[in-house]
């Protein structure tokens, strides 16, 4: 028997967000790659095995971007009577493209220039969610300060990168989460952020871009993920430039009717060509 499991990852786990005051000069064009940790370990938890370094990425260019969204495709079969197969990819699925500052979206289904829009739909400040992580609701306040132990610690060197650090501790409700946070004061800004539940930390360094986050059950330290972002170009293209220029003009001349989040949610979008799979062999519970 082979089941089957399709999800729309996008960047759900990112929750980054527009940073709409700054501290000195901002990187206003390039690539992101954003990679999200989900390790395989985690009890009561169903996770999708680490990706490596494939780019997930997203194209901005002052305030616009254009974000690809990943799919993950699960497939399950039989392996004898001792172990079953699981099979893993992440093709893209669709590229939003997203005006921060008037919350315009559109999607589309290829990256090119003369592409045209599948969808047509805006958001509101209610429609805040780790699928649209982009911008802050209009209401500022950290939900969890009281919460949060918050510790800076020493400095660390990876790859002759030298990183601060912050520690924060948080009860939920019985149990304490140890979250690590990276900070690397020497790359350009951009207007990405971690978001919104790490807005006290990025307090600490606001002088600095924070870059990776890990967290991990204190008592037994085990790894419950992470995630990390780089930039892979801090310039566009020509064509990526164009790009950019036709679906501006396409958000602007659209006859696609303007559609709320909650129906955009309920589309069906054509299914993406399946890249080739990372395959795991586990063993059957006994």
């Amino acid at each position: 028997m082979i089941k089957k499991y399709i999800k729309f990852t996008g960047l759900l786990t990112i929750s980054t967000l527009f940073w709409a005051n700054s501290f000195g000069q901002f990187q206003r064009e390039g690539i992101l790659n954003f990679v999200t940790l989900h390790p395989v370990d985690v009890s009561a938890i169903k996770e999708y095995p680490l990706r490596k370094k494939s780019e997930n990425k997203i194209w901005f260019l002052d305030s616009c971007i254009i974000w690809e969204q990943r799919v993950n495709y699960t497939t399950e079969e039989p392996a004898g009577d001792t172990a079953r197969i699981e099979k893993y990819s992440y093709p893209v699925g669709r590229y939003t493209y997203f005006d921060l500052r008037t919350k315009h979206c559109q999607d589309y289904l290829s990256l090119k220039d003369t592409a045209t829009p599948f969808c047509n739909y805006s958001l509101k400040d209610s429609d805040y969610s780790p699928f649209y992580g982009f911008f802050f609701p209009k209401n500022d306040n950290y939900p969890f300060a009281s919460l949060d132990v918050i510790t800076n610690i020493t400095d660390t060197t990876i790859n002759n990168t030298v990183f601060k650090r912050v520690v924060r501790l948080r009860k939920n409700p019985v149990e304490v989460y140890r979250g690590t946070f990276y900070f690397n004061c020497k790359m350009p800004k951009t207007i990405f952020k971690f978001g919104l539940f790490a807005k006290n930390i990025e307090a600490k360094y606001p002088e600095c871009l924070m870059v990776k986050s890990e967290v991990a059950n204190d008592s037994s330290g085990i790894k419950l993920g992470g995630a990390e972002y780089e930039i892979i170009r801090n310039k566009l293209t020509k064509e990526e430039m164009s790009i950019f220029k036709c679906w501006e003009q396409n958000s602007k001349k659209t006859t696609l009717p303007l559609l709320p989040h909650s129906e955009v949610m309920k589309l069906i979008y054509p299914s993406p060509e399946h890249e080739n799979p990372t395959i795991t062999i586990i063993p059957r519970e006994k």
